[in-house]
């Protein structure tokens, strides 16, 4: 490595923590607070940005950005990086803002939690403008969050500082109207600019990630979201003169207090001196927090009091997206009670003791409704109606006309068939309205198996499944260390050879027809100690045959030559068996401490899944609405519904684990299945038969009636 200087004096490298276009970030050994960035093309533009920032001393003026605290120097002074505060624990902010990813990285999130990051992104945007500096390129990959909410800014060296060091680079999709499509390595930024990438920031943190540029055109042609900045289209613009419309299920402007509306009209305005600054976005951001409101019907929603009501169960209905999920407790912290104080069988019986829920069966509350068949089902019995009409008409027409001459039958026949198809055939087939019932059936189907992952039943019944895992692991323990031990001993010549082979590197051999670069192409395919050199690896390698290969085998050969085998364990041999041991007992301790904790644990678990269980889902309520308008409307038709499940079998449980199964929260209907038309294989509904013998009797009939006549006895 090559040697590395800070004021004069040698530091050293640790931890690789980073990696980009410019360069490399690393730890600094010996001030693990701090890091270096090292660059891969160091010029004197970035050399001399680098040294003004350190000389003014901004890293001093805020520990929220990671300003350039050192210069950097290699061999003879030269230019090759700098050192800053090293930002630990945050993460980018688009695994905040986006409800898949925020699940993942930030599951304790809540919307509060999302409007004090935005209030502290604004807040360190508003630090490095009174440092005296511009970001330039605000970008959601710049900008860190914590756990706590805190956030960092990042890539610093690229910051515009004054009006000679200027930052060169943009995001489009951050970037102001007024700078689209321009070259921006030579344009002086401005608070300005900073002002509108802040405000999609902000806006992309209260929205649940959406784009304030993004939507539905009304125009021709596509509308990229870069003509779209250009072309000030803010797609959720009460004023309504963008042409654009937001997505579906996006939150609306009206569900904010005016303010926080009239500030995302004025950044996104044509007015660039109107846009608001960092600081007046910090103290809106206070007040809008300040103002939420927790959801009677979901206490982990906290929503604009403005809306008038909670806008995330609203959001979830329309868009089937599930925006905030409650974690699981994650369970006391793990200690090992150690050999002596530790009961397996009584652990064990405890943890046996904790009472699961059986999955099969389990529904959310269901809101129960009386709904009345719709439009279109008034529609299309009107239309059948009104075809009937006509066919009896046409069908009356003919009778006339066969009465009145006997010869005009064969004109009569058409219309008689014409007639008949109107009144029998044409308008009542009621296949669309099954297919839409089966729709609607497989969607609240969906919504139950992924309500069951949500509400955490499938975690704890997984945390169990990992207890019994561990408590078998630990009862093997003492033949694990048993077996691998006497490994050890019957491998000792092999694990002496490798240690022999290994401890020749190529890179100080001296081997005929192997110079730099084959010696590079053999290290990029792993070969790099006689160890690996075999003749299977080393053929693979292009370049390398049979015939150019035969010094470098000749060279493994005379290496291997040289091994003598020390029946007795050596140094090494006993450093081996160490090993194995304290591997052992490290991992009988955190078994100890996992099993420990584990009943404790599962019961902290079952509780919060059974507070989840009483509380209903806005997603599933939604599905089962139109599943119930799917049967309603089948039965305005004349035609029953088939019976359906309420609550589908998962395939991840067959019923309670340890101990007697939770009851379902609501009844679930008998599974009956539906049969196929004997003479179509079409579905079958229920249906009343009105003329002959069988008047008023239920049978069984096609769905395709009376295109296809089958039918089965109920």
């Amino acid at each position: 490595m090559t040697p590395l200087y800070i004021d004069g004096r040698p530091v050293r490298l640790g931890q690789r923590v980073g990696r980009g276009g410019e360069g490399e970030v690393f730890v600094l050994a010996d001030r693990p607070d701090q890091a270096v960035k090292l660059y891969g093309s160091p010029d004197d533009r970035r050399r001399e940005k680098i040294e003004a920032m350190v000389a003014a001393g901004l890293s001093a003026r805020s520990d929220l950005v990671a300003f350039p605290l050192a210069v950097v120097q290699g061999p003879g002074g030269a230019f090759v990086g700098f050192a800053m505060r090293l930002v630990r624990e945050h993460k980018p902010l688009f695994e905040l803002y986006a409800p898949g990813a925020r699940k993942v990285a930030f599951p304790d999130a809540d919307y509060r939690f999302l409007v004090r990051s935005a209030a502290n992104v604004a807040v360190a945007v508003a630090k490095v403008h009174e440092a005296g500096a511009v970001v330039g390129d605000i970008n959601h990959s710049g900008i860190l969050v914590s756990d706590k909410a805190t956030a960092a800014l990042i890539d610093a060296d690229s910051f515009q500082f004054g009006e000679r060091h200027l930052c060169r680079v943009g995001v489009p999709e951050y970037t102001p109207p007024e700078l689209q499509s321009r070259r921006l390595d030579g344009i002086v930024r401005t608070p300005e600019h900073d002002a509108f990438g802040l405000a999609i920031v902000v806006f992309q943190l209260l929205f649940m990630g959406r784009h304030p540029f993004v939507g539905r055109y009304r125009g021709s042609g596509e509308m990229p979201i870069e003509r779209a900045i250009a072309e000030h289209r803010f797609a959720y613009s009460a004023k309504g003169r963008s042409d654009m419309s937001p997505p579906p299920g996006a939150a609306r402007p009206e569900d904010f207090p005016d303010e926080i509306g009239a500030m995302f009209e004025a950044a996104f305005g044509r007015n660039a001196r109107a846009r608001p600054r960092a600081p007046q976005w910090a103290e809106a951001l206070r007040r809008l927090e300040g103002g939420l409101s927790r959801c009677p019907k979901n206490d982990i929603h906290y929503f604009p009091s403005a809306a008038g009501g909670c806008s995330w169960c609203r959001m979830e209905r329309e868009s089937g997206i599930v925006l905030f999920v409650a974690p699981l407790p994650k369970g006391t912290k793990q200690s090992d009670p150690g050999v002596a104080g530790f009961d397996l069988a009584g652990v064990w019986r405890s943890i046996q003791a904790v009472r699961l829920p059986a999955v099969d069966g389990l529904l959310p509350p269901l809101t129960q409704t009386a709904p009345q068949p719709s439009s279109e089902v008034a529609a299309f019995a009107s239309a059948i109606r009104n075809r009937r009409r006509s066919g009896l008409a046409v069908l009356l027409v003919a009778a006339a006309l066969l009465g009145w001459s006997g010869d005009l039958w064969l004109l009569c026949l058409p219309l008689t068939w014409w007639g008949y198809h109107l009144t029998w055939h044409g308008g009542s087939d009621l296949q669309r309205f099954v297919e839409r019932d089966g729709r609607a059936r497989s969607a609240y189907d969906a919504a139950i198996v992924d309500w069951r992952k949500r509400i955490g039943i499938e975690e704890v019944i997984a945390r169990r499944r990992t207890l019994e895992k561990a408590k078998s692991i630990y009862d093997r323990l003492p033949g694990e260390e048993k077996r691998r031990l006497g490994e050890l001993a019957t491998q000792r010549r092999e694990n002496q050879l490798q240690r022999h082979m290994e401890s020749f590197p190529l890179r100080r051999a001296k081997i005929r027809g192997i110079g730099a670069g084959k010696l590079a192409t053999l290290a990029s395919y792993g070969i790099d100690t006689a160890a690996q050199v075999r003749r299977d690896r080393v053929l693979a390698v292009p370049g390398f045959g049979p015939v150019n290969s035969q010094e470098l085998f000749a060279w493994r050969a005379s290496v291997e030559s040289r091994f003598v085998y020390n029946p007795s364990p050596t140094q090494q041999d006993r450093q081996d068996e160490d090993r194995v041991r304290r591997e052992i007992a490290n991992e009988a301790s955190r078994l100890r401490g996992e099993l420990s904790s584990g009943a404790a644990d599962l019961r902290a678990a079952a509780v919060a899944v059974e507070q989840r269980m009483a509380v209903s889902d806005p997603v599933v309520d939604r599905a089962y609405q139109d599943l119930e308008q799917a049967r309603i409307d089948l039965q305005a038709l004349g035609a029953a519904a088939p019976t359906i499940a309420l609550s589908p079998a998962p395939p991840s449980s067959s019923g309670g684990v340890g101990g007697a199964a939770w009851k379902p929260t609501s009844p679930s209907t008998p599974v009956a299945s539906t049969p196929a038309c004997p003479r179509c294989g079409g579905p079958m509904i229920r249906r009343t038969a009105r003329r002959g013998a069988r008047a008023g009797r239920p049978f069984m009939g096609c769905a395709r009636y009376p295109t296809c006549r089958g039918s089965r006895p109920t």
